[in-house]
């Protein structure tokens, strides 16, 4: 049966895609400049910076009920055909990609400490850190299942509620004020990315009220303005791009992304009831292989077309991923005829 919360998720997976590509298309970001192209760079930085975390959230809202559906080994049968075979797969072609097209490795420099960082610390392509993070979440998630439903929500409006304070606001406060201190205290249960798989199922569970929504949104643009404001005013004192607003799991982009999401939730049944819906509908089958993809498609632009001499344009900026994504579902389509293709790109 099709219901809101499945269509939400198909639209939330949609625009985090979307979102993912014009943050690589935005790449003039990490060249900080006091030209007026980086500032337009830290808007679009900032306003799409979600796009991992929706991710996150995403996997938490698909995968935490698993247990209704199979048992743990064939979640993590699941999870290895679905995404580590194609993880593996494609690190191993970017590699390839490295030496024949890019040239940024030569065959001499194959060595097992090179492998090491191309597979583990994503050397040959880095758009795959996102990897890393996700593969921990979902050895997380059995953990989080076994809690019983009737108890869950209770539980992870705990975890969330330390894990914010503890390890988002505190440590981000430090850092944003350039205080002295180190701070020693973590909730390592909600440390890092696991944070997103309880935020990601509080929003998806609960009925927010009117009011608590308001309260949600205004965070939400709390934490935008801070990103945006605050990266820019680091970042020319630093002469370089502040990493003191970029961190996904302290409190400004937390805010955001979990506002983001929510706006999602509430919007999607009119969205998905438009033609935009159709749009969306189409475009789910190949998000995940959009990811996968998009790097390859843009290195050629920029190194075979010379469009790396326009990446701060704001035209090539904004326009990228309107060429990218369409030429990226054409060759999945491809791709996907093949033997072997959905092993490849499920």
């Amino acid at each position: 049966m099709k219901s809101k919360k499945i269509e939400y998720i198909d639209l939330a997976n949609v625009i985090a895609t979307f979102a993912v590509v014009f943050l690589h298309a935005n790449s003039c970001f990490w060249d900080f400049s006091k030209e007026r192209y980086w500032i337009t760079a830290d808007v679009i930085e900032s306003v799409f910076i979600f796009a991992v975390p929706l991710f996150f959230m995403i996997s938490s809202v698909t995968l935490i009920d698993y247990q209704k559906r199979y048992d743990t080994k064939t979640y993590f049968r699941k999870r290895f055909a679905k995404a580590v075979i194609p993880f593996l797969f494609w690190t191993l072609f970017a590699l390839v990609f490295d030496i024949v097209v890019l040239k940024t490795i030569s065959i001499s420099d194959l060595s097992l400490e090179l492998m090491f960082n191309g597979f583990i610390n994503n050397k040959f392509c880095d758009y795959y850190w996102f990897f890393t993070p996700l593969f921990i979440i979902y050895a997380c998630v059995p953990l989080f299942a076994s809690i019983e439903e009737s108890k869950r929500i209770k539980i992870f409006k705990y975890l969330f509620i330390v894990g914010f304070i503890f390890n988002g606001i505190i440590p981000f406060v430090i850092n944003a004020f350039h205080l002295d201190l180190v701070w020693p205290v973590s909730i390592y249960v909600v440390s890092s990315y696991s944070i997103f798989t309880i935020m990601g199922y509080l929003i998806h569970k609960i009925d927010f009220t009117p009011n608590q929504r308001c309260i949600i949104y205004f965070l939400g643009l709390a934490g935008l303005l801070m990103h945006f404001g605050g990266t820019y005013y680091e970042s020319y004192a630093l002469n370089g791009v502040s990493m003191i607003y970029k961190e996904l799991t302290q409190a400004p982009i937390l805010m955001y992304s979990g506002a983001i999401f929510l706006f999602i939730k509430q919007i999607a049944s009119r969205v998905m009831s438009t033609k935009l819906g159709g749009i969306v509908n189409f475009v789910k089958k190949y998000t995940f292989s959009i990811y996968l993809l998009h790097f390859y498609v843009i290195s050629v632009f920029n190194e075979y077309f010379g469009l790396i001499n326009y990446k701060t344009s704001i035209i090539y900026r904004l326009g990228m991923p309107f060429i990218v994504i369409p030429i990226t579902i054409i060759i999945t389509a491809l791709i996907r005829k093949l033997r072997l293709g959905k092993k490849v790109l499920p």
